[in-house]
């Protein structure tokens, strides 16, 4: 029987119902272009009513993952199947139909307009393949995933993401632990191994988001984050934060701090002490930007993000929210790297749309990929590609002892539409910058650096739907004797604002020790304040 997947609870009422008024069925295949060989990868369909429709394996031996999410308010529709590298079927109405496919970001996608009568000659798709980085000794991960364990081995073909982490423990109520956690999975817990879907696309089960909405029953919003690549069940409560905090230590866990404007987001980062900051986050969508209004906390003016006439962030806005308040937490001192994860699941978005490429020469495998990450050798994107070196060091490097003078960064910057420009970053301000760049992929940038501080390289993709696509490569960061980095007075006084608003919300509704941890963090911008400028 043909083994078909699909997201529970998430397919579109705009899809149900179809197949039985369905008059024909459209077959055929996708392949690689260079190779003509069947390939994995991601099918639309939509007839000219604009209805879109869901296809299935035309073999037994494929597999075939049905998706669909809507925020019919914004416009925003994800409504795809993953498919296998085998032949496909699907039952559509007669007349006009569009099939494109697509897979992860390294293919063009290939598309087709048909009309469909009574007997339609098989359709053949040829993804041309424009960035091959894991022959480069470059991997990818989506770090997270709100998608069934049992669609993975699927999705990870399909997208080509060498490394995907799925949710499994899961809380939104305050003090209940992940584990077992009011919205866990179910089928029992994970063992802690990774599950092979061929030699380089894996996946690791033990993946846990806390996410507090409520305290004691009641509507009270304080967070998320993420932990993933631990061991086990995350037995501790939140809040306070020492307890699960020394759970993931021990369980060799990373702490992602998800999005930014999460109310606790400022405090997180000094009292849990985060490695990853989710520059590229579940907002991020292939489809429609759609959650400009979903502000429980907003941008400050002084970032000057980009705004529509409701006053709410454009799609740019929210990148530019992110960007800038990755940079404030970097100006005071925290060594975060940054990921990417859709959250493919809940929002509509297909699984790998944004992801962190991890750079291993040496060759793939799970425990340096992640050892590499966990040291800032990498970049994260949801298009360009991004491969650059800071006077020859990865990433992530730590320049000590350095005596001032010029960091000379070389870079190759290419996408699938051109880059539209590369900016060179030190210390949140725009150093150096190439424009127009796709038509020179390579070159080089310089800093002069006189005091202690970070470097890091973004670039920038303009799509053929104007849609601006971002590539950030994790920072550097150097030492210089005697020139301690300065924080800025502008970043601090919002970080310890936010922090004391928290904390006076709290108040009355958190118990002490958890009130504790916002102390902590005052305590902590306090004095980063006290020396900003």
């Amino acid at each position: 029987m043909i083994r078909i997947l699909f997201a529970a609870c998430l397919v579109s009422a705009l899809c149900v119902g179809q197949a039985a008024a369905a008059s024909a069925v459209v077959t055929g295949s996708i392949q690689e272009a260079a190779t003509g060989q069947p390939v994995a990868a991601r099918l639309y369909l939509r007839d000219g009513s604009g209805r879109w429709h869901l296809a299935e394996s035309a073999e037994p031996a494929g597999s075939a993952v049905r998706y669909a999410v809507e925020r019919p308010a914004t416009g925003s529709v994800e409504i795809h199947t993953t498919l296998s590298a085998h032949p496909f079927r699907a039952e559509v109405p007669a007349g006009r139909l569009t099939v494109r496919a697509e897979r992860g970001l390294e293919y063009l996608p290939a598309e087709t307009t048909i009309v469909v009568a009574d007997t339609t000659a098989p359709i053949t798709l040829s993804l041309v393949r424009w960035s091959h980085l894991a022959a480069r000794g470059w991997f990818s991960g989506d770090v997270f995933l709100h998608r069934p364990r049992a669609e993975c081995p699927n999705l990870a073909l399909a997208e080509d993401v060498n490394v995907l982490f799925p949710i499994h423990y899961w809380t939104t109520e305050s003090g209940v632990p992940a584990a077992p956690g009011n919205r866990t999975r179910p089928g029992g817990a994970p063992a802690p191994e990774l599950e092979v879907v061929d030699s380089t696309h894996l996946i690791w089960p033990v993946n846990t988001e806390v996410e507090l909405f409520t305290v004691e029953g009641q509507s009270h919003m304080q967070g998320a984050f993420w932990v993933f690549g631990h061991r086990g069940p995350l037995t501790a409560a939140v809040p306070p934060f020492g307890p699960v905090a020394a759970q993931i230590r021990e369980q060799g866990g990373f702490v992602d701090t998800e999005k930014p404007n999460w109310p606790w987001t400022a405090m997180l980062v000094p009292v849990l002490q985060p490695r990853f900051f989710r520059l590229l986050n579940n907002h991020h969508w292939r489809t429609a930007f759609g959650t400009g209004s979903w502000k429980p906390v907003d941008a400050p003016d002084w970032m000057r993000c980009e705004r529509g006439p409701d006053g709410n962030l454009t799609e740019d806005g929210w990148t530019d929210f992110g960007l800038k308040f990755y940079y404030a937490l970097l100006n005071c001192g925290f060594r975060l790297i940054p990921t990417a994860g859709t959250g493919s699941g809940v929002h509509p978005v297909p699984a790998g749309f944004s992801r962190t490429y991890v750079h291993q020469p040496e060759g793939f495998s799970y425990a340096s990929w992640m050892a590499a990450l966990h040291a800032g050798r990498c970049f994260v994107t949801n298009g360009p590609s991004l491969i650059a070196t800071f006077d020859g060091q990865s990433p992530g490097h730590e320049f000590r002892d350095f005596r001032g003078g010029d960091i000379r960064v070389r870079y190759e910057a290419t996408a699938a539409h051109g880059v539209q420009r590369i900016e060179l970053i030190q210390n949140g301000e725009v150093a150096a910058m190439v424009i127009g760049a796709a038509d020179e992929p390579q070159g080089e940038l310089r800093a002069t650096v006189t005091r202690s501080g970070w470097l890091a390289l973004r670039a920038w993709e303009r799509t053929p739907d104007d849609r601006l696509r971002l590539a950030h490569t994790a920072p550097v960061w150097i030492e210089v004797p005697d020139a301690r980095a300065v924080p800025k007075a502008v970043e601090t006084a919002w970080l310890l604002q936010r922090v004391e608003e928290e904390r006076t919300r709290h108040r009355g509704v958190l118990a002490p020790e958890a009130l504790a941890d916002y102390e902590a963090a005052l305590k902590t911008y306090r004095a980063l304040h006290a020396r900003a400028r």
